[in-house]
Parts: structure tokens; sequence; C-alpha cells
């Protein structure tokens, strides 16, 4: 049971490696595939088992950084010094985490004032209750980093520590609870097993919580992309219609200035005056109104404008005044403020 237990520590070791490096750098494209992913964790985690056959922590520590950077190397792309300085992060971790746990399990013995130490390989269960701290000081690692591609909402990710949080409390009060299952082997079994459920699901629900949170980034981006793209559809529907005024305007323009010059080479200057004086008039009702010289305020107010007169809504009559001085006469009439 414990060679099954080793080898199986050494695939959640690795999967917790790879979880936390593809947040900082891009997968090759080979490895872009689950179906090519889960046979290098595999590989690498069967390699790095025949070397925890030995039984030397010595060499386990020391042959652990090399089989990370050799699995980051195949897997990811991205600068070596880069890479060295992640499985610096990741090392410092691991070990941590073990040492963590190892003074969390300790603590009942100082309170008791008895000595002892704690084998993990007679409770095989503290060996999921290990990785999952470790995957959970992991994700703590992510969230809070900037350089992080997998970083959840905040109020996302306070939801998702409760889970790990009670997974934790639980694994860790079974060993404070003082049950000993050594003489039962089928209890001790089927604790791991339950265990082992519980470090899978943790990982499947990040996972899903990951997942959700990125799907709501895209789906505001995609309402952002919209929006911006009805606006600048308004906004040329607007172009277009004044455009389309201004050539209709043009042409009227060209045909009010033949007549004229014919009314003249006829001799009719009093007709001609009159088309000239209501030409006057239809210039000044073209004329656009300049509420603001700043460019977006005048373009705001110019909308505005438009649909009120659309739907025949009266504005309020009022004068802008300003103590800055203005080349500019300021006269009152409704809903802005004309420059003349």
């Amino acid at each position: 049971m414990s060679i099954g237990l080793t080898f199986v520590s050494c695939i959640l070791e690795f999967y917790i490696f790879y979880d936390f490096f593809k947040a900082f750098f891009s997968k090759r494209a080979f490895f872009n595939r689950k179906e090519t992913v889960l046979p290098a964790v595999l590989l690498f985690s069967l390699a790095y088992f025949g070397v925890n056959l030995f039984n030397l922590a010595g060499l386990n520590m020391a042959m652990f950084p090399l089989f990370l950077f050799a699995f980051a190397s195949a897997l990811f792309q991205g600068r070596i010094r880069s890479k060295l300085l992640y499985i610096l992060f990741a090392c410092c971790i691991f070990f941590g985490c073990e040492f963590l746990f190892l003074v969390i399990l300790e603590i009942p013995n100082f309170i008791l004032g008895e000595n002892g130490t704690v084998d993990l390989s007679q409770m095989p269960w503290h060996l999921f209750t290990l990785k999952l701290l470790t995957y959970f000081i992991c994700n703590i690692f992510k969230q809070f980093s900037h350089k992080s591609e997998t970083r959840m909402d905040g109020k996302i990710f306070i939801c998702y520590l409760t889970i790990p949080l009670a997974s934790l409390g639980i694994m860790i009060l079974t060993y404070y609870s003082g049950i000993d299952f050594r003489d039962k082997p089928q209890m001790q079994t089927l604790l791991c097993i339950l265990f082992a459920l519980m470090q899978v699901g943790n990982m499947i629900i990040f996972y899903a919580f990951q997942r959700y949170s990125r799907e709501l980034q895209q789906n505001m981006q995609h309402h952002i992309l919209i929006t911006e793209q009805n606006l600048k559809q308004s906004h040329y529907a607007k172009l277009e219609t004044m455009h389309a005024q201004n050539r209709e305007f043009i042409h009227n323009i060209n045909n009010h200035l033949r007549t004229i010059g014919n009314l003249i080479d006829d001799g009719r200057s009093e007709d001609a005056l009159k088309i000239i004086k209501d030409l006057d008039i239809k210039l000044g009702e073209n004329s656009g109104l300049i509420y603001s010289s700043h460019s977006v305020l005048n373009a705001i107010l110019t909308d505005k404008n438009e649909v009120a007169e659309k739907e025949k809504i009266d504005a309020t009559e009022y004068t802008v005044t300003s103590s800055v001085s203005s080349p500019y006469t300021v006269i009152s009439f409704p809903f802005a403020s004309r420059y003349v």
C-alpha cells in the first residue's frame, strides 16, 4: 500500500506543479491537448517514483528540482532564467508545506509535553492532506501574483476558499481525534480512498471556479465590444444622414444660384433679391449649433438635442456664464447656448 501511495504522491506533485506552472508560462503546441499532457505527467511521475524507491530523503530532495526543470522544459515555453525562478518558488512551496504540515501535526505532542515524530507511513491519509495543503498554497500564490494568467475574481476566489479550508480541517482533525486505524487495514484503505476523492474534488472545483471566472470575463469583454460596435454603427448612421442632408443642401444651393443668375440676366433683380433673402434664412437654419468649444461635450449636447427634438421634449432655457474670458458672446436659447 505504501508503494502505491508513493506513486500517487508523485502524480499529485507533478500535476500540482503543472497546474502552477501553466499560470505563468505558455504550453508548447504539442501539449495543448489533455491527451498529450496526461501521459507526460505519468511519465515524469514514474521516473521520480523510481528515485523514491531508494528511500533516501536527501536524494529525493536533490532530484526533485531537476525533475521539475526537465518537466517544465519539455512542456512549457519561456526563458530558462524565468523557469528556474518559478521552479525555485515551487520548491519553496512544496518543501515549506511539508514542514508546515509536520509542525501542525506535532502541536498535540507539544501541548501534552510528549516527544514523538509523525510517521506518515503509519497514517497514509496524511499524504493527501499534505498535497491538498500544497495545492491550496499554490492557488493562493497564483491568485495574488500579477503575472498569473489564471486569476479569479476576488469574490469568486473567496467562495472557493471555503472548500479547501473545510477539507484541510477535516483531514487534520482526523489526526487530532485520536482515531487509530493501524489495526484495521480495511478502514485505513477506505479512509485513504475518501481523502483521495476529496483531493481530486478540490482540484475539479477549483478548475470549475476558474473556468467560470474566465467565462465571466470573456462575456464582459464581448459586451464591451458589442457596445462599442453599436456606438460606432450609430455614429456612422448619423454621419451618413448628415452627408445626405449636405448633398441635398448643396444641390438646392446650386439650383438657387442658377435661378438667381437667370433672373439677373432677365433684369428681374427684385425676384433675385427675394430668393437671396430666402436662401439666407435656409442657411441660418442649416448652420449647426455650437454648444461648447470642447468637441466631445459639443457632440454629446448635439446628440441630446436631437433626441429632445425627436421626442418633442421642451428643453429648459438657461444662460451659460463663465468666469473664463472667451472671444465668444453667450446668448441664452432653449437647451443650450449658441456662440455667435
